[in-house]
C-alpha cells in the first residue's frame, strides 16, 4: 500500500471518530428526546450532503479514501435525523397535566440545589423542571431532603 493510501485511510478513521461521540449520544438517549434538543437537524443534513459530495469526488478521481467516511457517517446522520424527528414529534408539551385537568389545586416545586426550591404555578414551562405538589407539607418534605 502506498503512502498516500495510508494517509487517506487514517483521515477516514479520524473523520469517523469525530462523528462517533454524537452518534453514540443520540443512540443512548433515543428514548429521552429532551436530551437530544441540542443536536441540529441542519447539521445532520450537512453531514449527508458532505458525504455525497466527497463520494462523488472519490468516484470521479478514483480516490476511495476521500469518500470513505461518508459510507459510515451518512447513514449515522440519517438515523440521527430519524431519531430527532421521532423524538420531537413525541415531546410536544401538554397544555395541562392530570391534576390540572381534574381541577385539583396543586403547584410545581422546583429545586436547585437539592433541598432548596421555589413553588411555582403549574404551567407547560415549569412542569418539566419540578415535582408536582399538592400542599405546603409536600414542599416541606422535599426541603427536608436537603443534603448534609
Amino acid at each position: 500500500m502506498e503512502q498516500a493510501s495510508w494517509v487517506g485511510m487514517i483521515g477516514t478513521v479520524l473523520a469517523f471518530l469525530l462523528f462517533l461521540p454524537q452518534a453514540r449520544h443520540t443512540w443512548t438517549n433515543r428514548a429521552r428526546p429532551e436530551r437530544l434538543r441540542g443536536i441540529s437537524l441542519a447539521s445532520q443534513g450537512c453531514i449527508i450532503a458532505n458525504a455525497l459530495v466527497w463520494g462523488l469526488y472519490a468516484a470521479f478521481t478514483d480516490a476511495f479514501w476521500t469518500g470513505a467516511p461518508g459510507i459510515i457517517n451518512a447513514p449515522l446522520a440519517a438515523c440521527t435525523i430519524l431519531l430527532l424527528l421521532r423524538g420531537r414529534r413525541n415531546t410536544r408539551p401538554r397544555t395541562t397535566c392530570d391534576a390540572c385537568a381534574a381541577g385539583i389545586d396543586h403547584r410545581v416545586f422546583i429545586t436547585n440545589p437539592a433541598g432548596w426550591g421555589s413553588i411555582m404555578s403549574c404551567t407547560p414551562a415549569s412542569r418539566p423542571h419540578g415535582v408536582i405538589i399538592f400542599s405546603r407539607d409536600d414542599a416541606r418534605a422535599l426541603r427536608r431532603q436537603r443534603p448534609g
